[in-house]
């Protein structure tokens, strides 16, 4: 099984990889026609058989201007609660699901852990984790309003 760093030794292979990755390498594309682009699979093949750097990964998952892993995520308990710790994510997940959950990490979610839209009467939208339902209201972990509670009768009340 892999460490419990794994999903920030896989984001420091991707990012090493002799292939262009992300939003750099969208802008750092030659004009003029040059050597192909790599696809998924090229990725995920460089991934399974090149080692990666924890501390490097750690730097990029905690970085809020790059991949922005830590905005949802926690390591340890340290950090955003939108979505699972990944602490033991290594001990949990192959080193191929690893690497799945990195290049589409939205492709599964953990239970738990899935999204829920609340419109209210004025027509305002509120996308988060539903935290807790009851007669009263619900209350939504958002990532523009964590904790955002939402009252039945009050004039943003849901619907």
């Amino acid at each position: 099984m892999a460490s419990p760093l794994a999903i920030a030794t896989v984001l420091v292979v991707l990012t090493l990889s002799p292939f262009p990755v992300g939003r750099a390498a969208a802008a750092a594309a030659p004009a003029s026609p040059g050597p192909a682009t790599p696809s998924a699979p090229d990725y995920r093949q460089f991934a399974m058989v090149h080692e990666g750097d924890a501390a490097h990964g750690r730097q990029l998952f905690e970085d809020p201007q790059g991949v922005a892993c830590s905005k949802c995520h926690s390591i340890d308990g340290k950090g955003a609660k939108a979505g699972p710790d990944l602490f033991a994510a290594g001990d949990r997940l192959t080193r191929r699901e690893l690497i799945e959950s990195v290049m589409a990490p939205s492709a599964r979610i953990a239970v738990g852990y899935g999204t829920t839209l609340v419109e209210t009467r004025d027509g305002e939208q509120h996308l988060g984790i539903l935290k807790q339902s009851s007669d009263a209201g619900v209350e939504l972990d958002c990532l523009r309003s964590p904790g955002a509670a939402l009252r039945r009768g009050d004039p943003q009340a849901i619907e």
